[in-house]
């Protein structure tokens, strides 16, 4: 898996513009001397007052959640939409709080001194971004712990009342991202077995894809003619390989499909006059996988048609969304390709594939499976190409931006595969 990048939020490097025409215009007015001129530098010193510790307890609670989430990443799920909300107020109270602190910050210098309200305002900016760059992910300043805690109970009350319109907008990190870092680490640590990495790294794509990406496409789906004679039906099935068949009309139409375990009992008798159509599960193109796997549980049945604008343009079981999370599964259809797959990490060491049972040559033990891979291919490495030993085929499935093997798809074979 290749090393994740940081993305930090955005700068708004326009704002200290707007700072800086600010002092220039407290500073262009000159000393004030009205009656109001105090009561407002008063009353913008209590908005800060209430800014700033309310500020700090959202960075400091998102800080909290965050490290949480990295560290129980088998939980991330729990905490996405609680962080989510939090990212929201902290986008809100952070730029008021600056805005309140540079208009009061500047006008309270441009009473007394007016040349240095700019001055002070541009280096103000400087140690604030050097501050934040180091700070990364350490502990809050005790007393900045003592304002989050006495702010809580307000955070926690304004995080439930998100607005829902906002609420729905996706962020950028989130707990994808905290689970991908996650099993990246402790996969280089060890911690997880080369299965358990693999059925993670499944799970965490799962609800990323659509039925798209695992269908077979329309023009490879056998079907049945809805009405046919049922001695023409019984033909269709013993010639194919596949028990369940999609019935369309005249107009091409998928109106049910046909079991071919419920035809047994009709074996015996005359022909029946009508058949045990099922009902057709209809799925669009975008649907994500995890929502197409509930939609085949809750009407109890183990395929869908996908259809665009109507028209079929593929065909999902239930086992290909399984094989999305668990890897392949041998049915009627399978002619023995496939026992077992693994993704693996190019860095892994011939020791750990060893350990985790795929035994290569070699007396460099040491050697990572990319430069094993590397080595035995006669020209540069590409996306597709295999190396074989036995029952055991290699796959490079990915490449880094550098060319070198990223990742390699691990496959058993069957005897019978092997043989041809």
């Amino acid at each position: 898996m290749k090393d994740s990048a940081q993305q930090p939020g955005p700068r708004p490097d326009w704002f200290w513009l707007g700072c800086a025409a600010i002092a220039l215009h407290y500073a262009a007015r000159g000393p004030h001397s009205e009656a109001r001129d105090p009561l407002l530098l008063v009353l913008g010193l209590l908005l800060l007052w209430v800014t700033l510790p309310l500020s700090w307890a959202l960075a400091d609670h998102g800080l909290r959640l965050a490290q949480r989430t990295a560290e129980q990443a088998r939980l991330a799920g729990r905490y996405g939409a609680d962080a989510h909300r939090i990212a929201l107020w902290s986008d809100l109270a952070g730029p008021l709080h600056l805005a309140l602190l540079t208009t009061v910050g500047t006008y309270a210098l441009s009473v007394a001194w007016p040349l240095w309200a700019v001055a002070v305002m541009l280096v103000a900016r400087v140690i604030a971004e050097l501050l934040f760059e180091r700070r990364d992910l350490e502990p809050s300043p005790r007393p900045l712990q003592a304002a989050a805690r006495l702010w809580g109970p307000l955070l926690h009350q304004l995080v439930r009342i998100a607005p829902s319109g906002l609420r729905g907008q996706p962020l950028e990190a989130g707990p994808d991202h905290a689970l991908a870092e996650a099993i990246e680490v402790g996969e280089q640590e060890g911690e997880l077995t080369l299965a358990e990495t693999n059925l993670l790294r499944r799970e965490l794509d799962f609800g990323r894809r659509t039925v798209t990406d695992v269908m077979v496409p329309w023009a490879r789906v056998e079907t049945v003619r809805y009405g046919a004679p049922f001695a023409e039906i019984l033909r269709a099935l013993r010639a194919s390989n596949h028990s369940r068949h999609p019935a369309c009309d005249a107009a091409g139409r998928v109106v049910g499909v046909l079991h071919a375990k419920q035809l047994l009992p009709l074996l015996d008798g005359a022909a029946p006059s009508s058949l045990p159509y099922r009902q057709v599960v209809r799925l669009a193109p975008d649907t994500p996988l995890d929502a197409a796997l509930q939609a085949l549980r809750a009407s109890h049945t183990s395929l869908a048609v996908v259809e665009n604008a109507g028209r079929p343009v593929g065909l999902v079981a239930v086992e290909d969304l399984i094989e999305e999370l668990v890897g392949d599964i041998i049915d009627e259809a399978d002619v023995g390709v496939v026992r077992e797959s693994l993704q693996v990490d190019g860095r892994r060491t011939l020791d750990e594939l060893a350990a985790s049972g795929i035994d290569l040559p070699g007396d460099d033990r040491e050697q990572t499976l990319a430069a094993f891979l590397a080595a035995q291919l006669d020209g540069p490495p590409a996306v597709g190409l295999q190396w074989r030993r036995g029952p055991l085929l290699l796959t490079i499935h990915d490449l880094d931006a550098d060319g070198a093997i990223d990742e390699v798809h691990v496959t058993w074979l069957l005897s019978r595969q092997v043989d041809r």
